[in-house]
């Protein structure tokens, strides 16, 4: 009975200090866990502090930047935690430097890819509409960084996001930034599936409607991109707002249902330049049949002293050169002054009569 009632002690004993240990581990974790968090949100605050002013030094504005796109890929930024930068981020958008508006359209776009959360109500409040305005800038590169960051956006199913750029398509007046907002919808037709799509078919709707009515060219063929991913996603509903469009709108579509022609644009551009190119044609030949007539002289008779004289080109050129030009010239000289009249006897001597 000793033994069984030491053995049974010993036991015990080793269970305690089991559970102990691992109640000390987990407090170990859980401190580590929570120093962990704490020096991230300490970080966090660090980089709101530098991207809140524009008066901060650009190169380390540049640097959080890259520090934050770092958490984003190491799986140490939550969506929760995007809203701390949030207004930071739209401030810096605004900026004059193209490297940090590159900067920030580059980390945006990879708050997208990295972060698995929906981050839907981070872009839908105010972010989104700040990228949009970015594409209208003058300035090429940063133009070019928001209308890619607007690409990576559109392919990730961000409902609220895509609410706010339909929106913005339909009372947009500057014709690029509309272009690219009917752009982006036309992407994300093209990325989400149809059970998403058809929640939108509406708002779809009478954005192609606006998009066909608009007066710059590439917001017309962004809408038709909108159109032809719209009806392959949801092949009914294009059908009946089809048939619900104007024939100028189906035009713009790409021709009537019957005739399958092409917009009435590009059928006079064509239609001018062959045209053209008849005319073209014409004139050429014309110019190969028309043989320009030699002009022949006439011939030119010319009295002196009751005396006729026949000169031709013929005549002047067929004793050689030097007698050809001396004989024109006398003839023209006997035109223009009267000659004396000469009798030679059968002797020496000669009488001119003047």
């Amino acid at each position: 009975m000793s033994e069984n009632s030491s053995f049974s002690d010993l036991l015990s004993a080793w269970k305690e200090r089991d559970n102990r240990d691992i109640q000390r581990g987990r407090a170990v974790g859980r401190r580590r866990a929570n120093s962990g968090a704490s020096g991230r949100q300490r970080l966090l605050n660090d980089i709101k502090k530098l991207i809140s002013s524009k008066t901060t030094e650009w190169k380390s504005r540049k640097s959080s930047l890259k520090t934050l796109q770092r958490l984003t890929v190491e799986k140490k930024l939550t969506c929760y935690q995007l809203p701390i930068v949030r207004e930071g981020l739209i401030l810096q958008l605004t900026e004059l430097r193209s490297n940090l508006v590159i900067e920030v359209c580059n980390t945006l776009s990879t708050f997208v890819q990295c972060i698995e959360e929906k981050c839907d109500e981070f872009f839908a409040d105010g972010v989104i509409s700040q990228v949009a305005t970015l594409t209208g800038q003058s300035i090429k590169c940063m133009a070019a960084a928001g209308s890619k960051c607007l690409g990576s956006i559109a392919k990730s199913e961000l409902p609220k996001t895509l609410t706010v750029i339909i929106n913005r398509a339909e009372t947009e007046k500057h014709s690029k930034v509309q272009s690219e907002c009917v752009k982006f919808v036309a992407t994300a037709i093209s990325s989400w599936d149809t059970k998403s799509i058809s929640t939108f078919s509406e708002k779809i709707k009478k954005c192609i409607r606006t998009g066909l009515a608009g007066k710059a060219a590439g917001v017309r063929i962004n809408a038709k991109e909108v159109y032809m991913a719209f009806k392959k996603k949801c092949p009914k509903e294009a059908k009946n707002l089809y048939d619900s469009l104007q024939s100028s709108e189906k035009r713009r579509l790409g021709g009537s249902k019957k005739g399958g022609q092409r917009s009435g644009f590009r059928n006079r551009i064509r239609a001018l330049r062959a045209m053209k190119m008849k005319k073209k044609a014409a004139v050429t030949e014309a110019e190969k049949e028309e043989k320009v007539p030699t002009k022949e002289l006439t011939m030119t008779k010319t009295s002196i002293n009751s005396k006729e004289v026949e000169t031709s080109p013929s005549s002047l050129s067929a004793g050689g050169s030097s007698s050809g030009r001396t004989s024109f010239c006398s003839i023209a000289s006997s035109v223009t002054a009267p000659v004396p009249k000469m009798e030679i006897d059968n002797g020496l001597s000669v009488s001119v009569e003047s």
